[in-house]
C-alpha cells in the first residue's frame, strides 16, 4: 500500500500532538471561581465560539471581550490566552515518527488543521520539529473547517495533491469520511500502531 502513496496529510491536534480543551475551560473556571466549568464551556459552544475563531471570523481579543462580558472575568488578556493555549501536550511515537519522515523525504508531507493562530503560534514554539511541515492548510486562514469540502479543495489547489496518492490521517471519523469522498487514502488515527503498518515502517 505505501508504494501508491506519495503524500501524507496529518491532522494536528490528537494526531501530531494531543490536546484537550477542557484544560482551558477548567482552568478559566478554577482561576475565576464563581462560575462552573460547565456553564463556561456550555456557553462556548452554544455561541459558536471555537468555530468562529477557527474560521478566522473571531480574534482572540474579541473572544476574550465576550467571555469577559459574560462571565465579568478578571483574569487578563495575556493570562487568558496562557490557558487557551496551555491545552498541548506531545505524542512522543509521532514526534519520534516525523523525525524518521522528514529525514527519509519518502513522502511529501502536509498539515493540515482545524485551528486559529494562536494556538499555531504556540504550538510551532513549544513543538518546533513541526516547521518542518512546508505544506500547511489552516482553517483560519482558508475560512473552512474539516470536514467540509472546502478546506480540502483548498488544499488539493494549492499545492496540486492528487487525491489518489495520498493517505489523510485524523483522529475524527467525520473527518476521515469526508476524506474517503473526495478519493483519498484514509487512516483513522486511533493507534499509532496502525498508522506505522500503513507506512510500512
Amino acid at each position: 500500500m505505501s508504494r501508491e502513496i506519495k503524500n501524507v496529510i496529518f491532522d494536528l491536534g490528537n494526531t501530531l500532538v494531543f490536546f484537550d480543551h477542557n484544560l482551558f475551560y477548567s482552568g478559566i473556571a478554577s482561576h475565576e471561581k464563581k462560575f462552573s466549568t460547565k456553564e463556561f464551556q456550555s456557553y462556548i459552544l452554544e455561541n459558536s465560539l471555537m468555530d468562529l475563531i477557527a474560521l478566522g471570523k473571531l480574534s482572540g481579543e474579541d473572544f476574550y471581550a465576550d467571555l469577559k462580558k459574560k462571565f465579568d472575568l478578571r483574569i487578563s488578556y495575556e493570562g487568558f490566552l496562557k490557558y487557551y493555549c496551555g491545552i498541548f501536550w506531545e505524542n512522543k511515537p509521532m514526534t519520534l515518527l516525523l523525525d524518521e519522515l522528514f529525514k527519509e523525504k519518502q513522502y511529501n508531507l502536509i498539515l493540515l488543521s482545524n485551528t486559529d493562530r494562536y494556538h499555531i503560534e504556540y504550538v510551532m514554539k513549544e513543538f518546533p520539529y513541526l516547521e518542518e511541515f512546508k505544506q500547511r492548510i489552516f482553517s483560519f486562514e482558508v475560512g473552512y473547517l474539516k470536514p467540509s469540502d472546502g478546506i480540502f479543495e483548498a488544499l488539493f489547489h494549492k499545492y496540486n495533491t492528487i487525491a489518489s496518492e495520498t493517505l489523510f490521517v485524523d483522529d475524527m471519523e467525520d473527518n476521515i469520511n469526508a476524506g474517503k469522498k473526495l478519493g483519498l487514502q484514509t487512516l483513522l488515527y486511533l493507534r499509532h500502531s496502525d498508522l506505522l503498518d500503513r507506512l510500512e515502517l
